[in-house]
């Protein structure tokens, strides 16, 4: 599935970017 795919490299994304803190 390429929906779930999406979804996870956002939710990476966004882990990413809250941990630079």
């Amino acid at each position: 599935k390429q929906e779930e795919a999406h979804l996870i490299e956002a939710i990476k994304r966004h882990a990413a970017e809250s941990r630079r803190i």
